[in-house]
């Protein structure tokens, strides 16, 4: 009786992922808490998405449009006492002022809120068409609520101007730190930066704090003059000045391009910098600033040190060509990262300019660097319009990883093998099917990173198998030169892609409604059956059945494009059939000129769990097959013939020692004899046919 093994498909599963993944939390941090403020409890409704319906997202948007921010911001007083005594900081602050352009976008209105918490207001003025009589304002725990005397309509243009302090004690959305004592020996200075995703911006500046409302943002930084000061987008001037005998810089930054309030970033300490170039893929002799900030002794280092921002840094300019080619040249004006410590994440992509964790200096961490410059592809260029639609961010991001690691090494196994890394980090979690990847609660969106991070990197991964990877790079390409700086939901990403993939194998609705909107994956079983009806031609039915536990939140059935893979006895590739299956119980038959040794489902194409196991498949034509070795046993040197029906054909014929080493091969037509002179012993001899691999024992005295 004929063997026929069925196999799962195993790559080298090369990463591991803890709960959030390694480029996104630092040893020896605990990730905090991210608290929504929706007075409405909209955040926290639970929604049931069994009937795969299309939703639309449950983030309520304002009655306005942001235009501009002008943030000014005085870090002057904290720096210089930090630097001069680590005691008693938290009694410091931070004054600010914020002016803020919004456009009424609706008709009727009569109130509107910005959101701002922990903060101390001071004053606040209302510039309009109409005059600040018309205006008051109330300040709420969440937010400052205005009110007006005449009925708003849409495109009337609101000016604000809001003084206020922030509180180093709250510690929440911007971080103060002094020198860091375990640190002194490895030359830590003191830090101000911020970090505000998913929605603690309000905490460090009234805003709208919400990523669907992008607007042109410009930040005043005043900072004493030993120290550096740093935002999104271009510097534009420094200017001095002089306060109680210490000199000040103010900088002066303006960014053209819209951004979200979370892509905000304000940075300030000690720093040292070096510069890297991008030449554009799109034109050779335009180049991109890649400007790197890090404390002297990291750039710099001493013997023995071991930060080292160059070294750690190099492969920055290609990632950005990688992508670039892909999907379309980088859009921004420059680049750059800076190093920041303590700090509870690994990277955080705030628009041209990546805030990195201080240990990126000193080990790789080339997942976390691509992961922040794939960002200003899926994450800053085009936004996710509501926590809701993080996935859109998160997942791309991490998929833009596997394509670099695929470019780096001209490889395309260092793809799939990433990507078996980042699944097989998914099927670790106990939780598996608890959420579906569109509409995880906003307090859970960087907990849960199986499903934001990691199955919603799967769902561009399966799409592009599914039409093909280079039409898929295309559209891609298409969805962000035709959507620049727009933020989208869930449901207009998705008709974005329906609008620009055309004849895909199957229905996008369908395969959106699984993979977003629904819970958990396929898990397969397998099996296989010669059916032995042709004589002349190798059949095999192939029994795909669906065993996940609808009980446990998955879906009775995923319906989805499998590879089924057949290979010969050296695990060479004879034939790959994709098929489409749709229920829980299919058979799929197969008819070839050859025979085949194994049956895989491809795992890298699907995200799915396999039972794995061998199943014994009877095939009567095996029996057959015989083969005869005279004689048996042989003297050592003499030849040994070999008898069989013509239409048996040998043409391949191996012999094996006890310990599986192969001692003899010979391949050719119609083999008849073994002329080698084996060495005193048992062997097993396997031979090639038409049917099928028949073995036999063979003694040599």
């Amino acid at each position: 009786m004929k063997k026929l093994a069925v196999y799962l498909l195993f790559l080298s599963l090369t990463y591991s992922y803890s709960a959030i993944p390694e480029y996104m939390l630092i040893e020896g941090f605990t990730p905090e808490t991210k608290h929504t403020h929706c007075e409405s409890g909209c955040c926290s409704q639970k929604y049931d998405f069994n009937d795969n319906a299309t939703l639309q997202s449950i983030y309520p948007r304002k009655n306005y449009d942001v235009l501009t921010y002008d943030l000014s911001i005085d870090l002057s007083y904290f720096l210089f006492k930090a630097d001069m005594d680590n005691e008693n900081l938290d009694t410091l602050f931070a004054p600010g002022k914020q002016k803020i352009t919004l456009k009424i976008d609706s008709n009727d209105v009569n109130s509107f809120i910005i959101d701002a918490v922990d903060l101390t207001i001071e004053n606040i003025n209302i510039l309009s068409d109409y005059t600040s009589d018309n205006f008051s304002y109330e300040i709420k725990e969440q937010f400052i609520q205005f009110n007006s005397k005449i009925i708003l309509k849409a495109g009337d243009i609101i000016n604000i101007e809001i003084d206020y302090n922030i509180h180093r004690a709250f510690k929440r959305g911007i971080y103060f730190y002094g020198r860091n004592t375990s640190e002194q020996n490895l030359g830590s200075e003191p830090i101000i930066y911020t970090q505000s995703q998913p929605t603690n911006t309000k905490y460090w500046m009234p805003c709208n704090d919400a990523p669907y409302d992008k607007a042109i943002t410009s930040v005043t930084i005043t900072v004493p003059s030993s120290f550096t000061a740093l935002s999104n987008g271009n510097l534009d001037s420094i200017k001095y000045s002089e306060v109680d005998d210490i000199i000040l810089e103010t900088y002066y930054y303006s960014h053209d391009k819209p951004l979200s309030p979370y892509l905000t970033t304000v940075v300030a300490s000690k720093y040292s910098s070096f510069e890297q170039y991008y030449q554009r893929v799109t034109n050779p002799l335009d180049t991109v600033v890649f400007t790197n900030y890090m404390w002297d002794i990291d750039l710099n280092p001493p013997t023995g040190h071991p930060y080292n921002g160059r070294f750690y840094l190099r492969n920055q300019p290609n990632m950005m060509a990688v992508y670039a080619s892909l999907f379309g040249e980088y859009t921004f004006d420059k680049y750059g990262t800076v190093a920041v410590f303590p700090y509870m994440f690994g990277g955080m992509e705030h628009q041209t300019l990546t805030t990195i964790h201080r240990n990126w200096l000193r080990r790789f961490s080339e997942t976390g660097l691509t992961h922040e410059i794939a960002h200003h592809w899926i994450g800053n260029l085009l936004t996710c319009a509501s926590w809701n639609d993080i996935w859109i961010n998160e997942g791309g991001a991490t998929w833009f990883e596997a394509l670099w690691y695929e470019a780096a090494n001209q490889d395309g196994t260092f793809y799939y093998n990433h990507l078996l890394g980042v699944a097989n980090a998914y099927f670790n979690r106990p939780n598996k099917a608890e959420f579906a990847v569109y509409g995880v609660p906003e307090s859970q969106v960087f907990i849960q990173t199986h499903i934001t991070y990691l199955k919603a990197s799967w769902v561009y991964h399966m799409l592009a198998e599914l039409v093909g990877r280079d039409y898929f790079f295309q559209v891609m390409h298409d969805i962000f030169e035709g959507n620049k700086f727009r933020s989208v939901t869930t449901e207009e990403f998705i008709e974005l892609f329906k609008l620009h993939i055309q004849n895909p194998k199957m229905d996008l609705d369908l395969y959106f409604s699984q993979w977003l909107y629904g819970k958990g994956h396929p898990i397969y079983r397998i099996n296989a059956e010669f059916p032995d009806n042709n004589p002349d031609k190798y059949e095999y039915d192939v029994f795909i059945s669906q065993v996940q536990d609808p009980e446990q939140s998955y879906q009775e059935v995923y319906e989805m494009w499998i590879d089924i893979l057949f290979l010969d006895d050296n695990d060479n590739l004879l034939k790959s059939e994709s098929v489409y299956n749709n229920s829980r119980n299919q058979k799929f038959s197969f008819e070839f000129d050859f025979p085949v040794q194994k049956i895989l489902i491809d795992y890298r194409k699907v995200l799915c769990e396999i039972e794995e196991f061998v199943v014994s498949v009877s095939d009567n034509r095996i029996s057959k097959a015989k083969v005869r070795i005279a004689p048996n046993p042989a003297l050592s040197g003499e030849s040994i013939n070999l008898f069989y029906d013509n239409d048996v054909n040998i043409t391949r014929i191996k012999i094996f020692d006890l310990t599986g080493n192969l001692i003899y091969q010979k391949d050719g037509n119609s083999l008849n004899q073994i002329n080698f002179a084996l060495p005193q012993g048992f062997y097993i001899a396997e031979f090639r046919t038409k049917y099928g691999i028949i073995r036999e024992k063979l003694i040599i005295n």
